[in-house]
């Protein structure tokens, strides 16, 4: 066994006002706060989605002039997914100069939105 060679002995702080000190508690905001905020705020946000009415005018439109979908995406030079999800409102990102190209393509003419 070892000597014992320890010529110090330890040290042992203690804190006489940590039973005062209180803890900084954070206080967090429930779920959906910034979107009730905003939703509250004057202005209505707009959504950037492709309404069922637009969809539906749209297959329509298709469908009157004799195009299928893969047809019409060959003209246009896209996805015929872009054309199917323009059709069945499941578009992610609505772009409103595309639909209206569409609708040129369609042959129909702009259509004015309601004023709300």
């Amino acid at each position: 066994m070892l000597p014992d060679c320890q010529d110090w002995t330890p040290v042992v702080i203690h804190n006489k006002n940590h039973s005062n000190l209180k803890k900084k508690e954070v206080k967090q905001n429930p779920a959906g706060t910034k979107e009730y905020l905003k939703l509250n705020e004057d202005e209505i946000p707009k959504l950037n989605k492709i309404t069922y009415d637009q969809s539906k005018i749209l297959c329509e439109a298709r469908v009157a002039k004799g195009i299928s979908q893969v047809d019409l995406a060959k003209q246009l030079n896209i996805n015929v997914s872009i054309i199917r999800e323009y059709e069945n409102g499941t578009v992610s990102k609505f772009n409103k100069t595309f639909y209206n190209t569409l609708l040129r393509k369609l042959g129909v003419q702009k259509i004015k939105e309601p004023i709300m």
